[in-house]
């Protein structure tokens, strides 16, 4: 595909379904496709997802910190900081972001809460 939001979420779509590898290209292939896009938010949480999928926490976290500081009203993004943060041993700040996540989804509180006491 040549659009950009499609090869992100073409990405992440390829991520879930087992091929996390060959999903991060197609994620990074829509930031060369539109590097002013002004969905770089959500390319960065494609990526994000995908490299979770595929095990590399620490990049997940960057990838996931980016999408939040272009747009900090994702609360994917905060989830996906927030297991990657869990995974790397950084507890304080995976309550941080979790907390963030029950204030921004007052629908979702019960659910979320699960997280917080989980964590």
């Amino acid at each position: 595909p040549n659009s950009a939001l499609t090869c992100a979420q073409f990405g992440a779509s390829l991520a879930v379904n087992g091929n996390a590898k060959k999903g991060i290209e197609y994620c990074r292939r829509a930031f060369r496709l539109s590097p002013k896009d002004p969905m770089q938010y959500f390319f960065q949480f494609c990526l994000a997802f995908s490299l979770q999928l595929q095990g590399d926490h620490v990049e997940a976290k960057s990838a996931a910190e980016k999408s939040l500081q272009l747009n900090p009203n994702i609360c994917w993004a905060y989830s996906i900081f927030a297991s990657s943060c869990v995974r790397l041993g950084e507890l304080e700040e995976a309550r941080r972001a979790i907390k963030t996540v029950v204030a921004m989804s007052g629908a979702a509180v019960h659910d979320t809460a699960v997280w917080v006491r989980a964590v």
